[in-house]
């Protein structure tokens, strides 16, 4: 699966020059341009690292923003940009929670090495970066392995991405799109059964030995998963 960052930037023309840079390298990348955009794309989740601008039209949102995502126990790794570059100014940003602070105008190149070094941060960070787990599955997120109540899942690659991403979003509804979007991303094609017969044979895998199933379909909506009492 590949890196997914979140860009919450109001400048149109810089939004779509990142995210053209980023996908060039084979990150994934989503753009929201504003407070309500913000909060819909953290609701889905399944992000990697946040590159927050700080200003939103001459306002400080983007700090109130970081503000939030912090208060909520989130550490996933934020990157400020702004143009405001006083030592108090990057003091300000780090203290409301960001992991780095970066001041415009500036080089893709730096924003590149930046965002790496926080993804490696995060990657050493074991207990919040390198497994997930879930009623008894868990995945390892460096060596890209699954098991279920100990027992080893042989999970081709795509069915791995599939599992992460609900064991990124369990009990929540998960659609069509938002499957296309996270774990197949680019150019996706929605009229196709891929995704159906990648959900059934990851269900088939995941349920070996009468397992109890924690994929549930949704009648024209989606998939959750979660454990049914």
């Amino acid at each position: 699966m590949a890196v997914r960052i979140l860009l919450i930037e109001d400048e149109e023309s810089l939004a779509a020059s990142l995210k053209k840079g980023f996908e060039e390298i084979g990150y994934a990348m989503r753009h929201a341009s504003g407070r309500d955009g913000a909060a819909r794309e953290l609701k889905k989740g399944g992000f990697d690292l946040i590159i927050l601008d700080r200003m939103f039209h001459g306002s400080d949102i983007g700090m109130e923003i970081c503000h939030e995502i912090r208060s909520r126990g989130s550490r996933i790794p934020i990157l400020i940009l702004s143009a405001k570059d006083r030592v108090e100014d990057r003091v300000a940003g780090l203290e409301q929670g960001a992991d780095d602070y970066l001041t415009k105008p500036f080089a893709f190149v730096e924003l590149l090495t930046r965002v790496r070094s926080l993804l490696r941060r995060c990657v050493d960070d074991v207990p919040t970066c390198s497994r997930l787990e879930f009623e008894g599955v868990a995945l390892d997120l460096n060596r890209r392995t699954a098991t279920r109540d100990g027992a080893p899942l042989n999970l081709t690659p795509k069915e791995v991405s599939l599992l992460e991403f609900f064991l990124r979003n369990p009990g929540k509804l998960v659609n069509r799109v938002m499957l296309a979007e996270n774990v197949w991303d680019r150019n996706f094609e929605l009229n196709t059964n891929v995704i159906d017969v990648y959900m059934n044979f990851l269900r088939k895998k995941l349920n070996e030995g009468d397992r109890p199933n924690l994929i549930h379909t949704v009648r024209k909506a989606g998939y959750i998963f979660e454990k049914k009492q």
